[in-house]
């Protein structure tokens, strides 16, 4: 049906955006990495807790200044009969 076709192809869209934008993360710390840069904070330039590598080996920032994240205001509820 028309309408589960088109959730497919947002959801597909949708899934197609997040892989690049996780790649354009990886190309960016393997930038960092070749510059001698990787493991500091591109804002403060402390280095970033291995820990925090470990879980988000792209990351170019400590969590104090890590970018937010978008959220979702508007997402719709969901319903547990």
């Amino acid at each position: 049906d028309l309408g589960t076709e088109l959730f497919e192809m947002e959801r597909n869209q949708a899934l197609d955006e997040h892989a690049q934008s996780e790649m354009e993360k990886i190309e960016e710390a393997l930038n960092a990495i070749d510059e001698g840069t990787y493991g500091h904070c591109k804002t403060c330039d402390i280095e970033i807790p291995i820990d925090r590598l470990e879980a988000i080996p792209s990351t170019l920032y400590c969590v104090e200044h890590a970018p937010e994240r978008p959220t979702i205001k508007d997402r719709p509820v969901k319903r547990i009969y």
